[in-house]
């Protein structure tokens, strides 16, 4: 489109024109604050860094005036590093490249409108296409550099979001003055009382964790939009879990989201993030517990929930446990009698023995003769009071290899 430029046919005009420099410069750089009023707002630094550029564009708009010819691409390097200077202060690119196209067609309305200036309308259309020619230029240069900068600040921020979230983890941060400086750094500004979600897919789910934590991610982040809220949000895939401290308007929320996800997850609300290592260490275990005792299929824990299942997560452990989850449920933790347990489990799970028929796939007359068995080698009955609260307390606190899902 810009094959045809020439050079200028007074060729001591830009000559003469470029003596004018710092006059020019003050002229464009006053339109452009005049039209883009957030540059007004500019700091000194900021606002030099503005008057350069101009100055800098203008000379070479000249100087390819007097060649007839675009920039070289050894000319344009330093308008890549503009955008990249103007990514790392922040400055939305779509501004950025405005003031470009200000700036050009300041410098083209300072040449043809200067009084000792006569061009013929041939020359003017040259000199107006090179200078469209130049600014276009100049913006896919800048826009290169503004991308290219987003992207590694980008990167580079995430990494340290992810490091802050391993400290806070670990319990590598000291006392809250350290957290909020960290956080400072980093641009966040910490919620009051965020939660402390660590989930992973439902036992059995072959999928990626991957994939259910972009679901998770996204319904969250329309629970928040609902609530025309900013989320603040710290994220983490470690041990085979989706680690999160998000900061939630409501909990049911947070269990929507993971339910949409098929995610099991424990949700705890955290008043410290000084703190967050031990919540961390209750969340994960109570996690974990949460898949392998089956307490309900894609359940979402959270507060006094998860408090009481971090105490069954603890006595599971402990040394006394497997002598007593052994003396109640007796031969049902034998080879032999697997599917007794796994009869248990069901009716467990379901409330009642139609249902518990239903989801095994049996007969009800097939589940009768089952809970008769139990009876008979436990002695208790799965559908009285203590009894049940023996036989389930014991499942969900025994260390067996099949459990249903």
């Amino acid at each position: 489109m810009f094959h045809d430029l020439h050079p200028c046919r007074h060729p001591d005009l830009p000559a003469r024109l470029r003596d004018e420099t710092e006059r020019a410069t003050a002229v464009v750089l006053e339109r452009v604050l005049e039209e883009i009023p957030l540059y007004r707002t500019l700091d000194p630094v900021q606002l030099a860094d503005v008057r350069e550029t101009v100055r800098i564009g203008y000379e070479a708009t000249l100087e390819l005036w007097a060649a007839g010819r675009l920039a070289a691409p050894e000319q344009l390097p330093p308008f890549r590093d503009n955008g990249a200077t103007r990514a790392a202060e922040g400055r939305p690119l779509p501004l950025v490249l405005r003031a470009y196209r200000v700036s050009g067609l300041g410098i083209y309305d300072y040449v043809v409108d200067h009084p000792e200036v006569r061009l013929d309308p041939e020359e003017e259309r040259n000199f107006a296409r090179l200078t469209m020619a130049f600014v276009d230029q100049l913006s896919n240069e800048v826009t290169l550099g503004y991308v290219e900068t987003t992207g590694q600040l980008a990167n580079q921020q995430g990494r340290a979001r992810r490091e802050f979230l391993e400290d806070l983890l670990a319990g590598r941060l000291l006392g809250a003055a350290e957290v909020d400086e960290r956080a400072s750094t980093l641009g966040l500004v910490l919620p009051r009382s965020p939660r402390l979600i660590v989930a992973a897919p439902r036992l059995g789910d072959g999928s990626g964790l991957v994939d259910h934590a972009r679901i998770a991610l996204r319904e969250l982040d329309r629970s928040h939009q609902a609530d025309d809220d900013t989320p603040f949000r710290l994220q983490l895939i470690t041990r085979g879990q989706l680690v999160l401290i998000d900061q939630a308007a409501d909990p049911a929320h947070v269990r929507r989201a993971l339910d949409a996800a098929g995610l099991t997850g424990v949700v705890l609300t955290v008043e410290n993030l000084v703190d967050l290592a031990g919540a961390y260490q209750q969340a994960r275990h109570v996690h974990e517990y949460l898949r392998t005792a089956v307490v309900s299929a894609g359940t979402v824990v959270a507060g006094d929930e998860a408090s009481l299942l971090a105490v069954l997560a603890k006595a599971r452990g402990d040394a006394l446990t497997k002598p007593a989850t052994s003396a109640i449920l007796g031969d049902l933790l034998t080879p032999a009698h697997a599917v007794l347990l796994e009869t248990l489990d069901a009716y467990f799970l379901t409330g009642n023995s139609v249902s518990a028929a239903h989801r095994l796939g049996v007969h009800a007359q097939t589940m009768r003769y089952r809970l008769k068995r139990i009876r008979e080698i436990t002695g208790r009955d799965p559908g009285l009071g203590w009894d049940r609260f023996l036989l389930e307390t014991a499942l969900r606190l025994s260390d067996r290899p099949d459990r249903v899902t």
